[in-house]
């Protein structure tokens, strides 16, 4: 990691087209400018951190899905009034969908 230290007004490139400006220090808060082109997404770690949160949740539902259609299917399997298999095989897709 890079350190580098910066007075208000003072000024860090980031390629040919980022910029990172010091605006304002006020105790242990430092307010800065980044100028960057459209396409960069530029967010704070707290940003990131919860929207990585959240699809850590959105796959821990879908597993949850998933694991109870197979519970749902192998009890259908077990089932003694599921002999017939071309019936059992629509059973299942109906309830996949």
């Amino acid at each position: 990691m890079l350190v580098l230290s910066r007075k208000c007004n003072e000024s860090i490139t980031i390629g040919d087209n980022i910029v990172i400006k010091v605006i304002s220090t006020s105790g242990k808060k430092v307010r800065i400018g980044i100028e960057a082109p459209a396409h960069v997404r530029v967010l704070r770690n707290e940003v990131v951190e919860s929207s990585h949160a959240e699809d850590s949740q959105s796959e821990l539902a879908m597993l949850h899905d998933e694991a109870q259609l197979l519970l749902d299917s192998h009890d259908l399997i077990n089932s003694a009034k599921y002999t017939n298999r071309s019936v059992l095989l629509r059973r299942l897709v109906a309830n996949a969908g």
